[in-house]
């Protein structure tokens, strides 16, 4: 596929100026823990958590919570609470947050809240990173977690853990490496 992308990639034309984009932060709403609750009124997609396009997660997580939503409303008809749907969504968007946020923190710029546990994680995921690439049971356990189809725990079932452990250079620790770029990450 690589090699298909590059002959197309080599053919091309620009069809305008490149244009920059910046992304300004990583911001979630915790709507869920509001004391009053307005009626008949949803917040969903980027109103609730908003990703950095980096790690192409935010449509995912928006359709997911139209997927929520849908289940609520074929339990309760319209009268689905505001209580109700934010807190579905928030115990949701709590995994997808966590990746993204302690990824975000490989970089030095990255400011607020940070997670419990990043530093281990980002060690983790950093060998993750450099296992999966060798070996297709890893690779396909990593992207189960990352297109939000299994939670993250999945990756913590023994097998995997003596294969990130020991598997392919012998017994050495995980070291915390560069992933993929962010910049901020709020809660």
């Amino acid at each position: 596929a690589s090699t298909d992308i590059h002959r197309l990639l080599a053919r091309a034309k620009p069809l305008g100026k490149i244009r920059r984009f910046s992304f300004p932060r990583q911001i979630r709403q915790r709507y869920e823990k509001l004391r009053r609750y307005p009626e008949r009124y949803l917040i969903l997609g980027d109103a609730v958590c908003s990703f950095d396009p980096v790690f192409g997660q935010g449509m995912s997580v928006a359709s997911s919570e139209a997927v929520i939503l849908r289940d609520l409303v074929d339990k309760y008809g319209t009268d689905v609470r505001f209580k109700t749907y934010q807190s579905a969504i928030g115990k949701f968007i709590d995994d997808p947050w966590q990746m993204a946020t302690t990824e975000a923190y490989n970089w030095p710029e990255t400011t607020g809240w940070k997670p419990a546990g990043a530093k281990f994680l980002q060690a983790f995921t950093a060998r993750l990173h450099e296992k999966a690439a060798e070996d297709p049971e890893l690779y396909g356990a990593f992207l189960d977690v990352v297109h939000l189809d299994q939670k993250p725990t999945s990756l913590f079932k023994p097998k995997l853990l003596r294969k990130l452990m020991f598997g392919g250079r012998g017994t050495e620790a995980p070291v915390a490496g560069k992933a993929l770029p962010a910049k901020t990450a709020e809660p």
